[in-house]
């Protein structure tokens, strides 16, 4: 990640010392007693944390025949790295799995499929958190950096790329952003539908980075998207029910008055629009509609007071109170842009 370019992913001398490196990098492994497949099981070599794709004649060749997706460039070599590896010494290096990206400028899926080694984990980098992947109700939002030249992206681009890998690949991930921030969002409703299309895309695993700092229900959103992973196969009723018993272990006796207020956070978000999943590295980033919160901040008070009153260990009435500090911030803030809106 300190190199803030990428190979040229068409140059035969940058190939080989790939080549040569991993092989290296295996017989060290292989010496020290490891085995393929059991405790050597794959090779990273996906691309830099950029999206300065290399642009030389060679590599806009194979842009262009890939039907514009600079993850053609990338696909092509891993599968290479994988057959050329895989036939050295009579299949020796047989059973590695070579894991790539699609990050950074190669979210949209190209033309050429992923070998059956080949591991592409999808980054759903700058998608809505305020929205599922096929809500259809993204509204219109800026570019994406690097990723693509189209003038409007938005999740509707993301579930369209992820069918388009699925269908190339039964070895497609997903790596899921949701970064939280001191001003938190409830995105707990909306996971049960996303974790469900992500299944019925054929999405083979899933990595769901959601940052918290227990200002808000991250942590049960957290143990309700492990469950999900686990039991994909639970119903609406039975994630609704798994839910309340993770608010009552969260915030003991009371937690009925947090799911309440809970609702009501869901409530304030409406309405916002859509902000990005890395929302919290802006500051300007709206999560609420400051005039339902103020008008609902006497209710959201006496709930949380009453879930403290209630709480049975000093852990659960220390994250009853944490969201206090939490609500009474969103309160200040709303107050704050409210006048300035007036």
């Amino acid at each position: 990640n300190t190199v803030h370019y990428q190979l040229c992913y068409t140059d035969e001398g940058v190939f080989y010392n790939v080549k040569d490196d991993i092989i290296e990098r295996t017989e060290n492994a292989l010496a020290a007693g490891s085995v393929i497949g059991k405790d050597l099981k794959s090779v990273d070599v996906s691309q830099g944390d950029n999206g300065d794709y290399c642009h030389c004649t060679e590599c806009m060749k194979v842009f262009k025949e890939e039907g514009g997706a600079m993850s053609g460039c990338v696909v092509r070599w891993a599968n290479r790295l994988e057959e050329e590896i895989s036939a050295e010494e009579g299949g020796k290096y047989d059973g590695l799995v070579y894991l790539i990206f699609a990050y950074m400028g190669t979210q949209p899926h190209c033309r050429t499929a992923p070998n059956e080694n080949v591991y592409l984990t999808f980054a759903m980098n700058g998608t809505c958190s305020a929205h599922g992947i096929n809500s259809r109700k993204c509204t219109s939002r800026g570019p994406l950096g690097p990723v693509t030249e189209q003038p409007i992206i938005n999740n509707d681009n993301f579930a369209e790329w992820t069918k388009g890998w699925c269908d190339l690949s039964d070895n497609i991930y997903i790596w899921d952003y949701d970064m939280g921030n001191f001003q938190p969002y409830v995105i707990i409703d909306q996971l049960y539908e996303e974790f469900q299309r992500y299944r019925e895309l054929g999405v083979r695993g899933l990595y769901w980075m959601r940052h918290w700092a227990r200002f808000g229900t991250e942590l049960i959103e957290i143990a309700m998207a492990e469950e999900l992973m686990w039991n994909p196969d639970m119903t609406r009723e039975e994630y609704g029910e798994l839910a309340s018993r993770c608010f009552e272990l969260e915030y003991g006796e009371g937690y009925r008055y947090i799911e309440e207020y809970t609702e009501m956070r869901l409530e304030s978000q409406k309405g916002v629009g859509c902000w990005d999943s890395w929302g919290y590295t802006d500051v300007t980033t709206d999560t609420l509609n400051p005039y339902y919160f103020i008008e609902n901040a006497d209710r959201m008070e006496k709930l949380l007071e009453r879930a403290v009153l209630l709480a049975e260990t000093d852990l659960q009435r220390a994250q009853c109170e944490l969201l206090t500090v939490a609500m009474y911030y969103g309160v200040c803030y709303s107050e704050y842009f409210k006048a300035y809106d007036d």
